[in-house]
């Protein structure tokens, strides 16, 4: 719309592309899509190619913590260069490019630098639940989703200071009744 008004791209051509708008998160939003992700591509590319490798733990939590700026065309390309250039059958975490292995340490320090255990557990916590939140939306399919129940997630969400507006709108949830 932004060029449209500057007059930078056609209206029309924005009107007849513009038939459905969809608003996909930034894959640093919504990190619980990585794992999949990594699975669906590397299924992808071991039928196109006839590649049989699996990846360590260690390396999936690393991609897990990555910011992606690229977004899933970024996670698709990594993942794609970490088969076609490991050696042996397993991804490992020597076959992380460079870059990779400092910001995922760098990221992981810039939500914990300067906490006690306890902080960091919390941050980590507030940001699962949020990304659970967002992803099911609501406290309902979050707490499902979480394997708790959707009254202890309720509790979390205000120990945590998440009763803002993500859980004034959820606040219908606490009243359905759950087996």
């Amino acid at each position: 719309k932004e060029l449209v008004r500057r007059g930078a791209f056609r209206e029309d051509l924005y009107y007849r592309l513009h038939v459905i708008p969809i608003h996909v998160p930034p894959l640093r939003d919504r990190r619980e899509d990585i794992a999949a992700l990594v699975t669906n591509v590397m299924e992808k590319f071991r039928q196109s190619n006839s590649l049989h490798k699996r990846m360590e733990p260690e390396v999936l939590d690393h991609l897990m913590r990555y910011d992606f700026p690229g977004n899933v065309r970024e996670l698709i390309n990594l993942v794609e260069r970490m088969v076609v250039m490991s050696e042996g059958p397993v991804i490992s975490y020597a076959d992380l490019p460079g870059e990779l292995k400092k910001t995922s340490h760098a990221a992981l320090d810039r939500y914990t630098d300067g906490l006690s255990l306890k902080e960091a557990v919390a941050v980590a916590e507030a940001r699962i639940i949020t990304a659970a939140i967002r992803r099911w939306g609501g406290v309902s399919g979050a707490a499902r989703a979480l394997c708790i129940h959707p009254t202890t997630l309720w509790r979390k969400m205000v120990r945590l200071g998440l009763h803002g507006k993500t859980a004034k709108e959820q606040d219908h949830c606490n009243n359905a009744t759950y087996p």
